[in-house]
C-alpha cells in the first residue's frame, strides 16, 4: 500500500522493488514514490505480461506545494501530484477556496487552507479511481510531523478512505500511531485502518 523506490527515498530500482515483493509472496502492491507516479506506471507496464503472482497497481505519495501533509494515492489511474502542482492557481486552488467557504470553523492550530486542500486531494484520488490513505502522522519527529490538532480534525471529518496504522517506520513512530488510534477509538471514531511494510 505504501512503497518507495530509488525514485524518491527508497534504495532499489522500481522494478527490483516490485520483484522483491513478488518474491516475498505479496498478493498486491503499488509503488508510491513521493510526488511522482511514473515509477509505478513503469512497474505496471513491465509486470503486465506476468501471470500467476502479484497484482501490481499504480500509486504515488501525494504532497503538494501548499500542503505538506502526505496522502497515499493507492491504485489511482492518474497522478494527483501532477494535477495539483501543474497550476496551483487553477482548478486545485478554486476547489480549495470553494471548500474553505463552506467548511465549519476549525480548532485552534488547524490551518484552514491545508485542511481544505487535504479534502480536495482525497476527493481527487477517488475521482481517478484510487484509495486515499492518510499515512504516518508521526513520521520523523521534529522533521516531518503532522500536528495532533490536524490529525484529530482529519479523524473527525474523515476525508480519507483509510488510516495507515502501521508503516515501515521506527517502533517509536508506529507506537505513536497506535496510541492515537487507540485514543480515537476510545473517543468513538471509526475508520478503516491499513498496515504497510
Amino acid at each position: 500500500l505504501h512503497i518507495h523506490s530509488c525514485e524518491s527515498d527508497g534504495r532499489e530500482e522500481p522494478c527490483v522493488v516490485a520483484a522483491n515483493y513478488r518474491t516475498y509472496g505479496y498478493d498486491f502492491m503499488a509503488l508510491t514514490d513521493h510526488g511522482r507516479m511514473y515509477p509505478s506506471i513503469e512497474v505496471c507496464q513491465r509486470f503486465a505480461g506476468i501471470t500467476g503472482g502479484m497484482l501490481v497497481m499504480q500509486g504515488e505519495e501525494v504532497h503538494t506545494d501548499i500542503n505538506h501533509i502526505h496522502l497515499v494515492n493507492f491504485g489511482g489511474l492518474s497522478s494527483v501530484n501532477d494535477w495539483a502542482n501543474r497550476d496551483c492557481t487553477g482548478e486545485y486552488m478554486r476547489l480549495i477556496h470553494e471548500r474553505m467557504a463552506i467548511q465549519e470553523p476549525l480548532p485552534e492550530g488547524v490551518d484552514a487552507t491545508e485542511f481544505a486542500s487535504y479534502g480536495v486531494l482525497c476527493d481527487k484520488i477517488r475521482e481517478v479511481g484510487g484509495l486515499a490513505i492518510y499515512p504516518h502522522p508521526h513520521w520523523i519527529e521534529n522533521a516531518y510531523h503532522v500536528r495532533d490538532c490536524m490529525t484529530w480534525e482529519l479523524f473527525r471529518a474523515q476525508p480519507f478512505d483509510a488510516f495507515e496504522l502501521l508503516g515501515g517506520q521506527t517502533v517509536q513512530e508506529n507506537n505513536m500511531q497506535l496510541m492515537i488510534y487507540a485514543e480515537a477509538r476510545a473517543r468513538g471514531y471509526e475508520f478503516p485502518v491499513v498496515g504497510s511494510s
